[in-house]
């Protein structure tokens, strides 16, 4: 069966469909993988616009986090897992992120429930955040790199890929970037004005920008382009 006969069940009684490939003409591939996994895979799954719309929110936290957990980490940012084989044995679970993996892993033996195991990964992120904030402000960061280490490994089992730099946004990361710094200059300058307008100016383009205490960062609105 080729992709465009493949349809997403939504009611049979009244003849509702949507061919996946229109689907995943209005979505990227991982909200929509993100929203299969939102239920059981024994049960039948909410389909509708309201439901990829909050799985694409929910996805865009998560990149969010990833996007900001890099800007502060730098070169200690854990990498992406391949493929991970971890024991289960009485140290498995330690460190800052194990308790989110110990969860992530019973939810996931139990009869395979994804949507607890999405609800471990998110409350990972909102911890990883509140460590974030702190990292931000100079203390040490070794919580938060075992957290995003523990965050990459649950979402990778899931299938899901946090890529450093979209293919091709090379160029624009540089031109965002030397207009972030002309914006820099300008706030020194007391040129206020001015960098309101580059900010103005970047944000009506899609590019959110947010000030914090290691530097500016931004990335594409709804997109997945970073920048440190």
């Amino acid at each position: 069966m080729s992709q465009s006969e493949f349809v997403l069940w939504m009611s049979k009684s009244l003849g509702n469909v949507a061919l996946a490939s229109d689907v995943l003409a209005s979505y990227p591939g991982e909200v929509v993988r993100y929203w299969s996994l939102g239920g059981s895979y024994r049960s039948q799954v909410s389909f509708s616009d309201d439901a990829l719309a909050d799985a694409r929110a929910a996805h865009g936290r998560w990149r969010t986090f990833v996007e900001a957990a890099r800007h502060a980490l730098g070169d200690a940012m854990p990498q992406q897992h391949q493929t991970r084989r971890r024991d289960i044995g009485a140290e498995a679970f330690e460190g800052d992120g194990g308790p989110f993996v110990r969860r992530f892993v019973e939810a996931m033996d139990d009869d395979f429930n994804s949507a607890e195991a999405l609800a471990a990964v998110h409350d990972l992120v909102r911890e990883a955040n509140r460590r974030l904030e702190s990292v931000q402000g100079g203390e040490p960061n070794d919580s938060l790199v075992a957290l995003a280490d523990a965050f990459l490994e649950m979402t990778g089992v899931l299938g899901f890929d946090f890529p450093t730099e979209a293919a091709g946004s090379g160029l624009l990361g540089e031109l965002i970037d030397y207009l972030l710094e002309l914006r820099e200059k300008a706030r020194v300058e007391k040129a206020f004005e001015r960098a309101d307008e580059i900010r103005a100016r970047l944000s009506s383009l899609g590019v959110a920008i947010e000030d914090t205490s290691s530097g500016p960062r931004w990335r594409i609105s709804g997109g997945s382009d970073p920048g440190t």
